[in-house]
């Protein structure tokens, strides 16, 4: 099942982001991408507050460390075609 969220944290330099996800009862969940689990970015780089779709890793998570979110797709329609820290929806800015 695909997970909806937006970035709120990005570390270029080290290649990952951290993901909050935000349930209609107002809980938030956080997880770990690495730049290798992205599938798909519109930018071509992540950038706070884009939104992002994706799945969760099988993979155990150790006690203190985030869900990996895998199969990424950042700025994408349907990641939902915004990107905040630009302004615009996706499909505006690729008409520019």
């Amino acid at each position: 099942m695909k997970i909806t969220g937006r970035i709120s944290y990005f570390n270029e330099a080290k290649g990952f982001a951290i993901i909050e996800s935000k349930h209609s009862d107002g809980v938030i969940d956080r997880y770990f991408l690495h730049v290798s689990n992205i599938y798909r970015c519109v930018p071509d780089h992540p950038m706070k507050h884009c939104s992002v779709v994706f799945n969760v890793g099988e993979q155990p998570v150790k006690q203190g460390q985030l869900p990996h979110a895998i199969d990424a797709e950042i700025g994408t329609v349907e990641a939902g075609v915004m990107c905040l820290s630009v302004g615009l929806p996706i499909d505006e800015k690729a008409a520019q």
